[in-house]
């Protein structure tokens, strides 16, 4: 009886750590800067290369409280392997021209995550949202 009381408990066990993995993170753990300093976010169309712009406080603060508990599934693939994407973002610090990170529905920062489809939906939604980016446009 002990021995298949222990066998059980043995198989749960090893459930239970296969189900815990090291490759899912969220947003938060992902980004270490504070969202304060962003100055805008362009998300762009991978489809037609379309540019639109965060810019406004509200506009950074609504896309962060959103994108800070999406989870991504780690993939254990080269970033090279990736053809496209459907959209992407890139954060600006206030004074920059250049962004300091990156995000795509399969690339964080040069991380190859699983598609996302709460992560496609939330970048599509804001770029509907966003101005039409004149400079790069």
């Amino acid at each position: 009886m002990i021995k298949r009381y222990l066998y059980i408990v043995s198989i749960c066990v090893i459930f239970l750590l296969a189900g815990c993995t090291d490759s899912e993170v969220v947003f938060i753990d992902l980004y270490d800067s504070d969202p304060k300093r962003i100055q805008k976010i362009t998300i762009t169309n991978g489809a037609n290369g379309e540019r639109r712009v965060l810019h406004s406080s509200r506009q950074v603060n609504d896309f962060f409280s959103e994108l800070e508990d999406i989870t991504f599934n780690k993939r254990d693939i080269d970033k090279d392997e990736i053809n496209g994407f459907l959209y992407a973002a890139a954060f600006y610090e206030k004074g920059s021209n250049n962004p300091f990170f990156t995000m795509s529905t399969n690339l964080v920062n040069d991380h190859v995550y699983e598609p996302n489809k709460d992560l496609e939906d939330l970048l599509k939604r804001h770029f509907k949202n966003g101005k039409v980016d004149q400079q790069n446009n």
